[in-house]
């Protein structure tokens, strides 16, 4: 579930399946299996939810007739991995999912709620299964039982979503330790990459807000100028003058960020100075013991001292 993670990381893949072969999801690596995800709750006729762990073993008793699972309860539902061929999925998905439901009917005299994600290629893609099939659950209508395939309900945008989580976290990465003109850069090539692609306008515009959510968390820490969060209300327009205005606000941002350092580093000398003037003939006084009592390491303290002007003669 973490965003930050990298999802294209085989590196990673290979440790899930090797996970997967250890707790016995998977048998060995020599399949051609696609995995999804299904959210499952149960209402009762009042519209109460009524999951319990051990509805997992209901959904496990049906689902192995058809194809490899994992269930487990989480949070007031039952979430189950699924592990089968492109075929096997096709023609079988409908049927376990429509038995799980018509057994919750009759059995149990409640309503059952099923979300069903895309198929995904890659185990490390069940991530972006769990969104969806979560999503799909929320379609369901209370006071009746339901299926939904996120697939029927909402176009394919984990692609999106990946590559918006991606320029985030590089964005911030280049606002808090980066130069201005590699975030400068940065922006250039991400809103030249998004023009060259379909749906340029829609796209450009979808990742300017999700930028700005996390550029106006970072402003928020720094500042309370109202002036410069009235400008986030300015990202309105045509995209080419929505993007100028973006990269305004991230170098501004960017600004603040490393005034803020710079002040804080100016601080630090001031008192590492102070400490050696009234030290200094301490026989015992030392980077180190100076770097100790205001809490940096030696290196950068000595790197502060180094940059520090010389004084006015």
């Amino acid at each position: 579930m973490d965003d930050y993670v990298n999802f294209d990381s085989g590196e990673r893949e290979e440790k899930l399946i090797e996970q997967a072969i250890a707790n016995g999801f998977l048998k060995d690596r020599n399949n051609s299996f696609e995995y999804a995800v299904l959210a499952i709750s149960v209402e009762d006729r009042d519209g109460q939810n009524c999951t319990r762990p051990e509805l997992a073993h209901s959904a496990d008793m049906i689902l192995q007739k058809y194809m490899k699972h994992y269930s487990f309860a989480m949070d007031g539902r039952i979430i189950t991995i699924l592990a089968a061929t492109r075929t096997t999925f096709e023609k079988y998905l409908h049927i376990a999912v429509g038995e799980m439901v018509q057994s919750t009917e009759r059995i149990l005299n409640m309503h059952c709620h099923i979300g069903v994600s895309r198929i995904r290629e890659r185990l490390g893609e069940c991530h972006e299964a769990y969104h969806g099939a979560m999503s799909a659950l929320g379609y369901c209508k209370p006071g009746e039982s339901g299926i939904h395939y996120i697939a029927d309900e909402e176009r394919d945008n984990s692609m999106d979503m990946e590559m918006a989580s991606e320029y985030v976290v590089q964005m911030e990465n280049l606002i808090r330790s980066g130069s201005r003109t590699e975030l400068e850069q940065y922006l250039k090539t991400v809103f030249e990459k998004l023009e060259s692609e379909q749906d340029a306008q829609l796209k450009c515009k979808f990742m300017i807000f999700t930028m700005s959510s996390a550029l106006i968390r970072i402003a928020y820490t720094v500042t309370d100028d109202s002036a410069l969060f009235q400008r986030f209300a300015m990202l309105e327009g045509p995209v080419r003058e929505v993007k100028d205005r973006f990269t305004s606000l991230c170098l501004e941002v960017w600004e603040l960020i490393n005034a803020g350092k710079k002040k804080s580093s100016q601080i630090l000398c001031e008192k590492a100075m102070q400490i050696i003037e009234r030290d200094y003939g301490d026989p015992t006084l030392s980077l180190v013991g100076v770097s100790n009592n205001i809490h940096v390491s030696p290196n950068y303290l000595s790197a502060l001292i180094k940059r520090r002007p010389e004084p006015a003669s």
